[in-house]
């Protein structure tokens, strides 16, 4: 008889009727009232957010952030000198590695006001030469 590990049995199948109207349990059926019974649980999947869920601000400021992002990168690929442009790409990706494990929302509202503004004021100087 093969065992329940072998057969690569979850407890959440679901049999037809014939297998549960039968007088004796056999083969997978077996295995899942084995597991059902003992309790088997499947192991939690790791949230994709890290140990604690985001608030609603930090989701909208999160938003923001990469927004802000985009429009540089976008703003970026006008730049006419190649070496400008890359130059630019890799200060920006350079930041926002910087700044990714920043936590405080106050302190997030403020990366992004000084981003831009600093942005700007670099894309002011670059469109000047």
């Amino acid at each position: 008889m093969q065992s329940c590990a072998s057969i690569g049995m979850r407890a959440s199948i679901a049999f037809p009727a014939s297998f549960r109207s039968s007088p004796e349990p056999k083969g997978l059926y077996q295995c899942a009232l084995r597991q059902y019974a003992s309790g088997a649980k499947r192991p939690k999947r790791p949230s994709r957010f890290g140990k604690q869920p985001i608030d609603l601000d930090h989701f909208i400021l999160r938003g923001r952030v990469i927004s802000l992002y985009r429009a540089i990168i976008r703003r970026c690929r006008t730049i006419p000198s190649p070496d400008t442009q890359a130059e630019m790409l890799e200060m920006a990706r350079v930041e926002f590695q910087r700044q990714k494990d920043v936590a405080s929302a106050d302190q997030i509202r403020y990366l992004l006001s000084t981003g831009k503004a600093e942005f700007e004021r670099s894309m002011k100087f670059v469109d000047g030469l």
